[in-house]
């Protein structure tokens, strides 16, 4: 079970508790003496052989094998919730106790068998623990007989029977069943589970539904409806051969869900689980959800709501297999315990942590709460943010390929600029406190690479490799030349260079863990190439004057350009929050405009009219606003140049498949100047692509059609993503004539299913709100808000 200990209930002791006396009626009656219930008669008595449950007669018979419980239903075979004896567990629930599971030769029983001309019919909660808690048992025949139909509970139906080979449910009707907690619990013998009959609406309680199947290989929960639902806890647990799980998310409603401990963990064979579209925004507990998937290497928590949720324990423990985790909008302000949370995760490359908020943990018992938080990772990325406060508790190593962790510090994940190596310990004391600084850590190293870009050619010039390297450093400090860097193992990579064409071109040197990026820029002959300045004159005048003091100008390291620097000329934008200053050294009296974080269709864009460095070297982008619409349209001013912060506008590579996410559409157009406009391409619609390529500072993607349409990320996405098709509504809602919810109003109730037009966001132009997302139905514009409105398709 891995870090945690087993959180299987404890019925099963319960019942092996408490007997029946032979040839008698059953002694205990936990509602006049609910504490005597844990007392036991005499642990030798033997099968109470003949007798009646409510209007069910059962007896026992030998078999080849053993014995055969016969359940013999007569002209009315109905039980009830009154006519079960129940007893008080030791954690206080109350339990069924039936006289074949609950005796000293309970093991005898290989076979059951239902007969009788009437329905055994189970009412209340008549059926917890019927089948259940029988070791030897191999088959139950007549389960077409058994009626659920007026059952509320199925809490461990057929839980505890290790030898059941095959259960056809195929039959059961749930309509008004509450509780399926430990259902199937601990079956493991079964290989395969239809449960597609199974009317889950009002089911409350999943717990450990699935819970210790060893021999289920796929289960398919695809007719769940799941919208009742409060407690998955263990759901799919420890089904160590589990490969595929089928869960269909129009169905599978997590809303109301609150614990989602151990749902999958344990479950050794799984490779990949889709929880894309689980709503959290309840959930209190997520320890040890995907702990021990020793196979996992995708799971997509990108969208996940934690701000209720107060138990990470183990979250992602154990996960070998595991490459890649987006945890980096984690909201961790109530976690009361993060510990073993990505424990021996040592695949995982990256880990951004930016949006964890850990102070009141270190104030607390850290060494309880934050435990083996970081223990055993081999990370090549680390991102620390302004609340992520560590102690030596996390036990945090070294990075991969280093015994050193290095800032980023303005620079590149390939090539950093922090000014010194820290040890984990002294990386944990620097963020053992609060107001940290939002950083990107990788493994240090002394090695240094700078290459000079963009390099310009004539269309038949040769590039020679040698022309674009400026310099670099080895691992023990040493400065080396080009030569010399190359045979130390310095390698270029020019991809698809061809001088023959004119085009934006990449060549990338690799130098140890350095990696730089040239842009070669390859031009007709009729067009000039930007001089290169060359070294200016020195004057020598008489007398030479000697001011005093004597100047020291400032150098710094950190004014290197980044691999990703964007060409002047070229457009970017805005992921998050940022500020348009008067000066490269960013100063609040200096600000001259605020752009808030946008929906990517509306991240503000900016050119890049030159570049300067802060005092301290850190690179600015010299820019000019562009947002056409906005009151800020032409103001000019620097930016940051920070990767977290601005990217390019443009894709700069080929993707096969793109989706059309703008609004308004994409056009496409017969040239790559994109003039002669054929059509308009709605949000929504999935293009494909054949060729990528360059045009002056932008790109274009050719269709397959041959069409040109533009490589804006604010207009297209790469891969295929499916819009919502049709929403339902959860609560009355308003209907308005524009996306920022204005204008005529119609009321539409709760459980209307609308049709979506498509997807837009308020505030468009406003640069200083950040827009809401809408749905543009028939008549106008709904909120986009889950709280209100629920995507069905």
């Amino acid at each position: 079970m891995g870090l945690r200990g087993d959180l299987k209930g404890s019925f099963i002791t319960a019942v092996a508790l408490t007997t029946f006396a032979v040839g008698g009626p059953l002694t205990v009656n936990a509602s006049t003496t609910p504490q005597s219930a844990q007392a036991t008669t005499s642990q030798t008595a033997s099968y109470y052989q003949d007798g009646k449950i409510g209007d069910v007669a059962f007896s026992l018979s030998d078999n080849d094998t053993g014995k055969t419980l016969t359940l013999n239903t007569g002209d009315s075979g109905v039980i009830n919730s009154t006519d079960v004896e129940r007893v008080t567990a030791s954690d206080n629930s109350q339990i069924n106790i039936f006289p074949w599971n609950n005796t000293a030769d309970k093991a005898a029983i290989t076979k059951v068998e239902i007969v009788g001309a009437a329905k055994l019919q189970l009412n209340g909660t008549a059926a917890e623990y019927f089948f259940a808690n029988l070791p030897n048992l191999t088959e139950i025949s007549g389960m077409d007989k058994v009626d659920t139909s007026g059952a509320t509970s199925l809490n461990a139906t057929f839980a505890s029977d290790p030898k059941l080979k095959n259960l056809d449910i195929s039959s059961l009707r749930t309509p008004i069943v509450t509780d399926m907690q430990f259902i199937f619990d601990g079956d493991e013998a079964l290989t395969s589970l239809d449960v597609s009959n199974l009317d889950t609406s009002k089911v409350t309680d999943l717990s450990y539904m699935f819970n210790d199947l060893p021999g289920i290989t796929s289960l398919d929960v695809s007719k769940f409806n799941t919208q009742s639902a409060t407690d998955m806890r263990n759901i799919f647990g420890n089904d160590s051969t589990l490969t595929n799980i089928n869960i269909d998310n129009t169905k599978f409603d997590t809303s109301s869900v609150t614990d989602m401990s151990g749902m999958f963990t344990g479950d050794h064979a799984l490779t990949t689980v889709d929880v894309s579209k689980f709503n959290t925004q309840n959930v209190v507990n997520m320890g040890w959800m995907f702990e021990d998937d020793w196979e996992l290497n995708a799971v997509d928590v990108s969208h996940f709501d934690t701000q209720k949720v107060t138990n990470m324990n183990a979250m992602f423990a154990n996960d070998l297999s595991l490459p890649n985790l987006d945890v980096s909008h984690f909201n961790t302000k109530g976690v009361a315990d993060l510990s073993a949370m990505f424990f021996y995760d040592k695949k995982l490359a990256t880990l951004d942590l930016s949006s964890f908020d850990t102070a009141s943990l270190t104030a607390a018992r850290p060494a309880v709460e934050l435990d083996s938080m970081l223990a055993g990772l081999n990370l090549s990325e680390l991102v620390l943010g302004p609340n992520t406060q560590l102690t030596d508790a996390v036990k945090l190593g070294a990075p991969n390929g280093s015994d050193q962790w290095q800032a980023v510090a303005g620079g590149t994940v390939a090539n950093p600029l922090g000014d010194r190596g820290y040890l984990p310990n002294d990386l944990v004391a620097l963020y053992n406190n609060t107001n940290n600084k939002l950083e990107t850590w990788v493994p240090y190293s002394k090695v240094t690479l700078k290459v000079k870009s963009p390099i310009y050619l004539y269309v038949g010039d040769h590039f020679e490799p040698k022309t674009a390297f400026v310099s670099a450093t080895s691992a023990d400090g040493v400065n080396k030349t080009y030569d010399e860097a190359t045979a130390d193992g310095m390698t270029y990579d020019a991809g698809n260079l061809d001088t023959s064409k004119p085009s934006h071109y990449f060549v990338t040197y690799t130098y140890h863990l350095r990696t730089a990026t040239v842009e070669v820029i390859v031009q007709d002959k009729s067009t000039p190439i930007p001089p290169t300045p060359g070294p200016m004159p020195t004057p020598t005048p008489e007398p030479a004057p000697s001011p005093t003091p004597t100047p020291n100008p400032q150098t710094s390291s950190q004014a290197a350009t980044p691999q990703n620097l964007a060409p002047k000329g070229s457009a970017v934008y805005a992921l998050n929050k940022i500020y348009l200053y008067k000066r490269a050294n960013f100063n609040k009296r200096d600000r001259v405009a605020q752009y808030v974080q946008k929906p990517r269709v509306y991240w503000p864009m900016f050119v890049v009219t030159g570049y300067s460095h802060s005092t301290n070297g850190t690179l600015r982008y010299q820019v000019r606003d562009v947002n056409h619409l906005s009151k800020t349209a032409g103001k000019r001013g620097y930016i940051t140049a920070n990767w977290k912060y601005i990217r390019p506008v443009y894709y700069q590579s080929k993707h096969q498949t793109l989706t059309v996410i703008n609004p308004r559409g994409v056009n496409a157009y017969k040239k790559v100047n994109l003039t002669g406009k054929v059509k308009n391409y709605k949000q929504g619609t999935i293009l494909h692509v054949t060729r990528f390529v360059h045009h002056n500072l932008t790109t274009r993607y050719v269709l397959s059609n041959g069409q040109y349409i533009t490589g804006n990320r604010k207009l297209v996405e790469m891969a295929k993503h499916k819009p919502a098709r049709y929403v339902k509504v959860k609560r009355t809602i308003n209907r308005y004539q524009t996306v920022n919810l204005t204008g005529h109003k119609k009321r539409i109730k709760k459980g209307t299913q609308i049709k979506i037009k498509n997807y837009d966001f308020s505030h468009a132009t406003n640069l200083n709100q950040k827009g809401a997302l809408r749905y543009r139905v028939a008549g106008g514009y709904i909120t986009g808000n889950v709280k209100y409105v629920k995507v069905i398709k």
